[in-house]
């Protein structure tokens, strides 16, 4: 039988993390001193359940009540600062739902709660293509509902690989779609972009809807690598992933971003009008990308210890999974 690979959090951990002598980036336990990687966490079942619970009951974006719920079921209430050291539990507010920082959690709860929120998605979309003229002359939006819905079926065929897949093929098949769909988010995401001098907030909003689409397809994606034990192509991929939406980071300003706008406002209350309503949508959009990347550099370290232990990714995953009484365990480096 394989040794375990996933455990309790050791007390020198929690101690170190009080203390601040360490810090968790994404899943990576840090040294602050020397910089050296003590290990690596990862959400169970129980972690996703209770953040699914909160994102229904409408208390995704309470963080501190988040915070409060994971604490009390003991992870352990002596981390106080939860929203930046559990980065699976980060919440950004979209439009009426919300954009879950689920990407380790994902790696083992499958993908019922991400399947919804990609039908509110097609749900918002719908509505925004009545609100962007240009897109709709051009039948973009449709093409990316199109896009989007498939990522949907293709996700629940990604959920149940652990069920029936063992020698991998469908799971290499699935993969692949996966990662075509994933390109053509993209290519609308870069479109979209270049509008620099058009962008209004509904433009700004169709740019977070396809960031939070573009994660959770790489999330599926990447968990597919996982389940087939396909680790160093996992690993390359979320590298890749996680250095395009920094890139991108690094060249989407949002004040630069409305600047165009406020050149061409008429007078200073359009100005103030149009600061309040995109500013804020602007910051959000390049706060899923931070998110996004960060989730991904978090789950090419988890695929690079397993590389190197070497160990088993649908070991990792399924251990993750049966977890009962943990919502948070450890991977040691």
């Amino acid at each position: 039988m394989s040794r375990p690979l996933l455990y309790k959090i050791p007390e020198f951990l929690f101690a170190a993390l009080d203390s601040g002598n360490a810090e968790i980036f994404g899943a990576v336990i840090k040294d602050n001193a020397t910089g050296r990687i003590l290990g690596h966490v990862q959400p169970t079942g129980i972690a996703v359940e209770l953040a699914g619970s909160l994102i229904s009951s409408g208390l995704e974006g309470n963080v501190p009540s988040i915070v409060s719920v994971i604490q009390n079921e003991q992870i352990k209430a002596r981390i106080s600062d939860m929203h930046s050291t559990l980065g699976m539990i980060q919440i950004v507010n979209v439009g009426t739902f919300a954009m879950s920082g689920l990407g380790l959690a994902v790696m083992v709860a499958g993908f019922a709660m991400v399947r919804r929120r990609l039908k509110d998605i097609d749900a918002r979309l719908d509505e925004l293509g009545g609100q962007i003229t240009q897109v709709t002359q051009d039948r973009r939006i449709d093409h990316i509902r199109e896009v989007v819905r498939s990522i949907e079926i293709h996700m629940g065929e990604a959920g149940d690989l652990d069920k029936w897949d063992r020698d991998g093929l469908k799971g290499a098949l699935v993969h692949q779609r996966l990662q075509d769909l994933l390109a053509k988010l993209w290519s609308h995401f870069d479109r979209e972009l270049d509008r620099t001098e058009g962008l209004q907030a509904q433009n700004l909003e169709l740019l977070q809807y396809l960031a939070i689409a573009m994660g959770d397809c790489f999330n599926a994606s990447f968990r597919t690598q996982f389940m087939i034990e396909e680790l160093r192509a996992a690993e390359a991929e979320a590298m890749r992933h996680a250095s395009k939406l920094l890139d991108i980071c690094k060249r989407t300003i949002p004040e630069q971003i409305i600047n165009a706008q406020l050149r061409s406002a008429g007078d200073f209350d359009s100005m103030v009008k149009i600061r309040s309503e995109t500013l804020p949508v602007a910051r959000d959009m390049v706060k899923i990308l931070q998110v996004g990347a960060l989730q991904a550099s978090a789950l090419a370290g988890i695929a690079r210890v397993l590389i190197n232990l070497p160990a088993s990714g649908r070991q990792y995953i399924e251990e993750a999974k049966s977890e009962k009484s943990e919502p948070i365990l450890y991977l040691p480096s």
